[in-house]
């Protein structure tokens, strides 16, 4: 009988470190620590494994600001020859590609529109 009693206390105890555990790593992730405190208190397992899976709100929102920054930054139109075109830093291979708006910029710096196939440079959607 004193087995099972210590054995009972011992599984609280590594419940409610494993808790507090769990708790500072979704606070650190942004969440509020005493509510996942709780819920891995009570549904212990299945509530570590949700824990361990939560999303980075901290990262998630440096990262949006990043790349409205890096957008804002590489979207100044400068005027050549009557055509819009981009500074020269979306030139580089790390800029080309699709936007999140689903507008897409070419190899030669020009965004063009989601529903346009090639650029005006004679380059492919397919291609970039």
């Amino acid at each position: 009988m004193l087995w099972y009693v210590i054995c009972a206390i011992v599984a609280l105890a590594i419940n409610i470190a494993l808790s507090f555990t769990f708790a500072g790593f979704a606070q650190e992730k942004g969440y509020e620590g005493s509510k996942y405190f709780w819920l891995c208190f009570f549904f212990g397992v299945v509530a570590y494994a949700w824990v361990a899976g939560l999303p980075d709100v901290y990262l998630h929102s440096r990262i949006s600001q990043l790349e409205q920054t890096i957008h804002k930054a590489n979207a100044q139109p400068s005027i050549s020859h009557g055509q819009r075109t981009y500074s020269d830093s979306t030139t580089s291979s790390h800029y080309i590609g699709v936007l999140k708006n689903g507008n897409w910029i070419c190899k030669c710096g020009r965004e063009n529109s989601s529903y346009v196939s090639s650029c005006s440079c004679g380059t492919s959607k397919r291609d970039i």
